[in-house]
């Protein structure tokens, strides 16, 4: 998840700064908020499916799943609009209007779910580039409707995943979305440095790994929920292309090191805990 808005400063100023504190901070307070907001408004439906998760297992009451989630929602969005240069702070207030709408209803409202599922994940690109004081950045706009398209299709691809054996051609829908996405961002800045072409690579690698995934969903040769899971991890990849972009010298080399050793960690936890 600090990938996201990592990103899009990434992407909107080229460079680390301050702001990348803010942005990142925001994100995981509200996407902290999001989780324990939706494990509240969806009690009643895992005390009849899941009667294990915290809620109905007694492990912790709902009034205080409920204030807990509603008090990071505000530090959220408090941390955010701080953060967010004038002119980008509506951004987080946006995003922490999205996921309150989520969790409350929206996501079982059919295609209406994923599609505010990928606002949320593209609105923490935007939050990046709000922090960097332009959050109308071309190259975060485009890396944020990738992420959009990209999460919306995977979030569909995921509905009824413990009861599913095999998906059809939209699971294609992941890997076209990063390869059209990475075409359009070279179309409105190429990388200016030798080191920034790692970028186009790292996209091209991460939409590569979705279609290979995608084969897998459609002919059955691995379990769905895997696929998922091995689906979300691959947005590591995707997030490592997109703050290599505009990076150069030491810290092209320092975001490589770092997106690298995020996703053999990912992969190594993705053996242990479910993925998605």
């Amino acid at each position: 998840m600090p990938g996201d808005p990592l990103a899009g400063f990434m992407l909107a100023s080229g460079r680390l700064g301050w702001g990348v504190a803010w942005c990142i901070a925001a994100a995981l307070l509200l996407y902290a908020a999001g989780l324990l907001l939706n494990d509240f408004f969806d009690r009643h439906v895992d005390a009849r499916e899941r009667p294990k998760r915290p809620i109905p297992s007694g492990d912790v009451g709902p009034a205080a799943v409920a204030a807990a989630g509603a008090a990071l929602l505000v530090a959220g969005t408090l941390v955010g609009w701080i953060g967010c240069r004038p002119g980008g702070r509506w951004v987080p207030i946006t995003l922490a209007a999205a996921i309150l709408a989520y969790d409350t209803g929206l996501k079982r409202l059919g295609w209406v779910g994923p599609v505010v599922m990928g606002s949320c994940r593209a609105g923490s690109i935007v939050l990046g580039a709000a922090c960097a004081g332009r959050w109308a950045s071309q190259p975060a706009l485009v890396a944020a409707v990738t992420l959009w398209a990209y999460t919306a299709a995977v979030t569909h691809l995921a509905a009824g995943e413990a009861r599913a054996r095999r998906r059809g051609p939209e699971s294609l829908v992941p890997g076209v979305a990063l390869l059209v996405g990475g075409v359009v961002l070279w179309m409105v800045r190429c990388p200016a440095t030798v080191l920034g072409v790692l970028g186009p690579l790292a996209l091209l690698a991460a939409a590569g790994e979705a279609v290979m995934v995608a084969r897998l969903l459609m002919r059955g040769l691995r379990p769905v929920p895997q696929c998922i899971g091995r689906l979300v991890r691959v947005m590591v990849s995707a997030q490592a292309g997109w703050c290599l972009w505009r990076s150069s010298g030491g810290l092209a080399v320092g975001v490589a090191v770092s997106f690298v050793a995020l996703r053999l960690g990912a992969e190594a936890a993705g053996r242990s805990f479910y993925g998605s």
